[in-house]
């Protein structure tokens, strides 16, 4: 049976695949509902190059957008990857991926996600810890690149999503799209997904990023019935990975994340890294 557009969207708001407080237009509503129609072909199609669904995505997501033609010293069209460098304040200047280094980059990540694609259990119980692990890589090193101007964020989580949805996994909820928007339960939840990036990011290790996840799926699977060995699979991974986060004393180099962070300019890619890591796990 084919779903009506109204419950469409309604379910991808309710998995906060797209935050509700962004939208400003019935254009941009409409977008949304064009971009889920969009992930739902992907996820039937193991044949086309995901880079086009990449850019389709992005294109769809930002169409007849006003604000994003306003975008970078040189604005693009949606879907197209940036040619500029870009910055974070809280951040060393070469972050995310130089302006030069996008493309390429992306060529080469979107054959290492479609080999992850192709290769995707038919079933969640089928190497639950190496699926979550592809989802987590997908996503980070996805934002770590950063191609479009604007929306990498959501691009990067239907990635994530077209992952886990792939092996039959339920979508996982990033933060709690219900309450309203700056009360403490929002930032929260929020604070903890921004917190798990971030701690990949200061000492190298995906783990921080793979328990998120399994945390959060826990949350949508209750102890029950079919669900019970999803349920002691996700439990056993959180318990494993929550020891490595915690036993971590040093800093990993990014290109044991990507061996092609070692190849460009990008922080955390550096030899001498020695900073000792963050130790403390994401709070329940």
């Amino acid at each position: 049976m084919v779903k009506a557009p109204e419950e469409i969207l309604s379910g991808a708001l309710r998995a906060n695949e797209f935050d509700p407080d962004i939208f400003h237009s019935f254009q941009e509503i409409g977008n949304v509902y064009r971009c889920v129609t969009i992930e739902d072909s992907w996820l039937k199609d193991r044949v086309t190059p995901g880079i086009l669904y990449i850019s389709e995505l992005h294109a769809k997501l930002f169409d007849r957008v006003p604000t994003y033609y306003k975008k970078g010293l040189l604005p693009l069209p949606p879907g197209t990857f940036r040619r500029e460098d870009i910055y974070l304040s809280s951040q060393p200047p070469n972050f995310y991926s130089r302006g030069l280094d996008v493309s390429p980059l992306m060529d080469e990540y979107a054959r290492e996600l479609d080999k992850i694609i192709e290769s995707l259990p038919r079933s969640p119980l089928d190497k639950i810890e190496d699926i979550i692990h592809q989802g987590a890589w997908s996503y980070y090193v996805f934002e770590r690149i950063h191609p479009f101007l604007d929306g990498n964020g959501r691009i990067g989580r239907m990635i994530l999503r077209r992952i886990l949805r792939g092996t039959g996994l339920k979508d996982i909820i990033f933060s709690a799209a219900s309450t309203p928007k700056g009360s403490k339960r929002s930032e929260e939840e929020r604070n903890k997904h921004l917190d798990a990036m971030s701690r990949v990011s200061s000492t190298g290790n995906l783990a921080h990023l793979e328990l998120y996840i399994a945390r959060q799926l826990l949350k949508v699977y209750p102890n029950s019935g079919e669900n019970k060995g999803v349920v002691a699979e996700l439990q056993g991974l959180i318990d494993k990975k929550t020891m490595e986060v915690e036993t971590q004393t040093a800093r990993l180099p990014l290109e044991k994340i990507w061996p092609k962070f070692g190849d460009i300019d990008i922080h955390g890619s550096e030899d001498d890294l020695k900073t000792p890591a963050e130790t403390s796990s994401i709070s329940n």
